[in-house]
Protein backbone atom coordinates (compact mmCIF):
# COMPACT_ATOMS: atom_id res chain seq x y z
CA UNK A 1 0.00 0.00 0.00
CA UNK A 2 1.36 3.41 -1.01
CA UNK A 3 1.72 5.87 1.86
CA UNK A 4 -0.41 9.00 1.64
CA UNK A 5 1.45 11.75 -0.22
CA UNK A 6 1.14 15.45 -0.93
CA UNK A 7 1.10 15.94 -4.70
CA UNK A 8 1.34 19.28 -6.49
CA UNK A 9 0.37 19.62 -10.13
CA UNK A 10 1.28 22.88 -11.85
CA UNK A 11 -0.07 24.08 -15.20
CA UNK A 12 -1.02 27.38 -16.86
CA UNK A 13 -4.80 26.92 -16.53
CA UNK A 14 -7.61 24.37 -16.68
CA UNK A 15 -9.01 24.91 -20.15
CA UNK A 16 -10.63 21.88 -21.71
CA UNK A 17 -7.64 20.79 -23.77
CA UNK A 18 -5.82 17.46 -23.87
CA UNK A 19 -3.00 18.14 -21.41
CA UNK A 20 -5.38 19.72 -18.93
CA UNK A 21 -7.66 16.69 -19.11
CA UNK A 22 -4.70 14.40 -18.40
CA UNK A 23 -3.87 16.47 -15.32
CA UNK A 24 -7.45 16.31 -14.09
CA UNK A 25 -7.61 12.56 -14.65
CA UNK A 26 -4.41 12.08 -12.66
CA UNK A 27 -5.61 14.44 -9.93
CA UNK A 28 -8.87 12.51 -9.62
CA UNK A 29 -6.94 9.24 -9.47
CA UNK A 30 -4.58 10.52 -6.81
CA UNK A 31 -7.49 11.78 -4.74
CA UNK A 32 -9.26 8.46 -5.13
CA UNK A 33 -6.13 6.79 -3.75
CA UNK A 34 -6.29 9.02 -0.67
CA UNK A 35 -3.45 11.41 -1.50
CA UNK A 36 -3.55 15.17 -0.88
CA UNK A 37 -3.67 16.99 -4.22
CA UNK A 38 -2.96 20.65 -4.89
CA UNK A 39 -3.30 22.24 -8.32
CA UNK A 40 -1.42 25.45 -9.02
CA UNK A 41 -2.52 27.59 -11.97
CA UNK A 42 -0.90 30.62 -13.55
CA UNK A 43 -4.32 31.90 -14.62
CA UNK A 44 -7.68 31.28 -12.95
CA UNK A 45 -9.27 29.92 -16.11
CA UNK A 46 -11.19 26.79 -15.14
CA UNK A 47 -13.38 24.88 -17.57
CA UNK A 48 -12.82 21.34 -16.29
CA UNK A 49 -14.59 20.08 -13.19
CA UNK A 50 -13.94 17.23 -10.77
CA UNK A 51 -16.04 15.27 -8.33
CA UNK A 52 -13.23 15.76 -5.81
CA UNK A 53 -12.53 18.97 -3.91
CA UNK A 54 -8.80 19.38 -4.25
CA UNK A 55 -7.17 22.70 -3.49
CA UNK A 56 -6.53 25.14 -6.32
CA UNK A 57 -4.03 27.99 -5.94
CA UNK A 58 -3.30 30.76 -8.44
CA UNK A 59 0.32 31.85 -8.85
CA UNK A 60 -0.05 35.41 -10.11
CA UNK A 61 3.66 36.24 -10.14
CA UNK A 62 4.55 34.37 -13.33
CA UNK A 63 5.36 37.76 -14.95
CA UNK A 64 5.27 37.07 -18.67
CA UNK A 65 7.03 40.38 -19.28
CA UNK A 66 10.26 38.86 -17.98
CA UNK A 67 12.40 37.63 -20.94
CA UNK A 68 12.02 33.90 -21.41
CA UNK A 69 15.77 33.37 -21.26
CA UNK A 70 15.91 34.45 -17.61
CA UNK A 71 12.34 33.81 -16.48
CA UNK A 72 13.13 30.43 -14.95
CA UNK A 73 16.15 31.68 -13.04
CA UNK A 74 14.23 34.60 -11.53
CA UNK A 75 10.88 32.95 -10.87
CA UNK A 76 11.82 29.43 -9.76
CA UNK A 77 12.64 30.52 -6.19
CA UNK A 78 9.42 32.54 -6.06
CA UNK A 79 7.32 29.60 -7.25
CA UNK A 80 9.14 27.22 -4.89
CA UNK A 81 8.27 29.48 -1.95
CA UNK A 82 4.67 29.75 -3.16
CA UNK A 83 4.40 25.95 -3.27
CA UNK A 84 5.89 25.50 0.19
CA UNK A 85 3.67 28.21 1.64
CA UNK A 86 0.44 26.83 0.19
CA UNK A 87 1.14 23.12 -0.04
CA UNK A 88 3.71 22.50 2.71
CA UNK A 89 6.61 20.36 1.48
CA UNK A 90 5.30 18.24 -1.40
CA UNK A 91 6.30 14.64 -2.02
CA UNK A 92 5.82 15.09 -5.74
CA UNK A 93 5.59 18.05 -8.13
CA UNK A 94 4.36 17.51 -11.68
CA UNK A 95 5.12 20.33 -14.11
CA UNK A 96 2.87 20.55 -17.16
CA UNK A 97 3.41 22.50 -20.39
CA UNK A 98 6.18 24.83 -21.49
CA UNK A 99 5.32 28.02 -19.53
CA UNK A 100 5.52 26.00 -16.31
CA UNK A 101 8.42 23.77 -17.39
CA UNK A 102 10.48 26.87 -18.13
CA UNK A 103 10.27 27.81 -14.43
CA UNK A 104 10.14 24.48 -12.60
CA UNK A 105 13.12 23.07 -14.50
CA UNK A 106 15.12 25.27 -12.13
CA UNK A 107 13.20 24.38 -9.00
CA UNK A 108 15.12 23.40 -5.88
CA UNK A 109 12.24 21.28 -4.59
CA UNK A 110 12.71 17.53 -4.43
CA UNK A 111 10.99 15.16 -6.81
CA UNK A 112 10.03 17.56 -9.60
CA UNK A 113 9.07 15.87 -12.88
CA UNK A 114 8.32 17.49 -16.24
CA UNK A 115 5.30 15.81 -17.82
CA UNK A 116 5.66 15.54 -21.60
CA UNK A 117 2.21 15.58 -23.19
CA UNK A 118 3.12 15.79 -26.88
CA UNK A 119 6.01 14.99 -29.20
CA UNK A 120 8.72 17.68 -29.26
CA UNK A 121 9.05 17.17 -33.02
CA UNK A 122 5.51 18.53 -33.37
CA UNK A 123 5.41 21.06 -30.52
CA UNK A 124 8.86 22.60 -30.87
CA UNK A 125 10.70 21.49 -34.02
CA UNK A 126 8.09 21.16 -36.75
CA UNK A 127 9.43 22.19 -40.16
CA UNK A 128 12.98 22.84 -38.91
CA UNK A 129 16.24 21.34 -40.15
CA UNK A 130 19.96 22.03 -40.17
CA UNK A 131 21.28 24.86 -38.03
CA UNK A 132 17.86 26.31 -37.07
CA UNK A 133 16.89 22.87 -35.72
CA UNK A 134 20.19 22.50 -33.84
CA UNK A 135 19.77 25.94 -32.29
CA UNK A 136 16.20 25.19 -31.21
CA UNK A 137 17.22 21.83 -29.70
CA UNK A 138 19.98 23.56 -27.76
CA UNK A 139 17.48 26.13 -26.50
CA UNK A 140 14.97 23.58 -25.24
CA UNK A 141 17.68 21.29 -23.85
CA UNK A 142 18.30 23.97 -21.25
CA UNK A 143 14.80 23.20 -19.98
CA UNK A 144 14.19 19.53 -20.63
CA UNK A 145 17.56 18.14 -19.58
CA UNK A 146 17.45 19.66 -16.10
CA UNK A 147 14.75 17.44 -14.56
CA UNK A 148 13.49 13.89 -15.02
CA UNK A 149 10.55 13.67 -17.38
CA UNK A 150 7.43 11.52 -17.62
CA UNK A 151 5.99 10.98 -21.10
CA UNK A 152 2.33 10.14 -21.51
CA UNK A 153 2.92 7.45 -24.14
CA UNK A 154 5.61 5.31 -25.70
CA UNK A 155 5.57 7.37 -28.88
CA UNK A 156 6.01 10.63 -26.99
CA UNK A 157 8.93 9.20 -24.99
CA UNK A 158 10.68 7.86 -28.09
CA UNK A 159 10.34 11.23 -29.81
CA UNK A 160 11.51 13.07 -26.67
CA UNK A 161 14.58 10.83 -26.38
CA UNK A 162 15.56 11.60 -29.97
CA UNK A 163 16.17 15.24 -29.08
CA UNK A 164 17.17 15.27 -25.42
CA UNK A 165 19.88 13.38 -23.55
CA UNK A 166 18.42 13.57 -20.06
CA UNK A 167 20.84 12.51 -17.34
CA UNK A 168 17.91 12.67 -14.91
CA UNK A 169 16.12 9.95 -16.95
CA UNK A 170 12.92 10.03 -18.91
CA UNK A 171 10.09 7.70 -17.99
CA UNK A 172 6.97 6.47 -19.73
CA UNK A 173 3.69 5.95 -17.92
CA UNK A 174 1.41 4.24 -20.39
CA UNK A 175 0.97 0.52 -19.89
CA UNK A 176 0.69 -1.27 -16.53
CA UNK A 177 4.09 -2.12 -15.08
CA UNK A 178 5.39 -4.20 -12.20
CA UNK A 179 3.77 -2.27 -9.37
CA UNK A 180 4.99 -4.70 -6.69
CA UNK A 181 8.61 -4.28 -7.79
CA UNK A 182 8.38 -0.49 -7.94
CA UNK A 183 6.68 -0.36 -4.53
CA UNK A 184 9.62 -2.34 -3.17
CA UNK A 185 12.03 0.23 -4.59
CA UNK A 186 9.85 3.03 -3.27
CA UNK A 187 10.43 1.82 0.29
CA UNK A 188 14.12 2.61 -0.04
CA UNK A 189 13.87 6.14 1.29
CA UNK A 190 17.51 7.20 1.28
CA UNK A 191 18.25 7.87 -2.38
CA UNK A 192 17.11 10.10 -5.20
CA UNK A 193 16.28 7.02 -7.26
CA UNK A 194 13.98 5.80 -4.53
CA UNK A 195 12.08 9.09 -4.53
CA UNK A 196 11.62 8.81 -8.27
CA UNK A 197 10.43 5.22 -7.95
CA UNK A 198 7.82 6.36 -5.41
CA UNK A 199 6.46 8.63 -8.11
CA UNK A 200 6.35 5.82 -10.65
CA UNK A 201 4.69 3.55 -8.12
CA UNK A 202 1.80 5.95 -7.60
CA UNK A 203 1.35 6.61 -11.32
CA UNK A 204 1.63 2.93 -12.20
CA UNK A 205 -0.93 2.02 -9.57
CA UNK A 206 -3.41 4.47 -11.06
CA UNK A 207 -2.76 3.23 -14.59
CA UNK A 208 -3.22 -0.38 -13.54
CA UNK A 209 -6.57 0.40 -11.97
CA UNK A 210 -7.77 2.31 -15.03
CA UNK A 211 -6.89 -0.59 -17.33
CA UNK A 212 -8.53 -3.17 -15.05
CA UNK A 213 -11.77 -1.20 -14.96
CA UNK A 214 -11.90 -0.31 -18.66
Amino acid sequence: MVKKKTIVMVLPDLKGNGAERVVMTLADGFMNEGHNVHIILFNKFIELKSKFKFQIHVFKQHHRWIPKSIRGVLLAPVLDNFIKKNCSTPDLVLSNLLPVDRILCRSKLSNVFLVIHNTPSYDFFQGLSGKPLANKINKFSKIYEKKPSISVSKGVKEDFDLFFTNQNKSYQIYNPIDVEFINKLARQQDSKTARQQTTLSMLASLKTRSVMTS
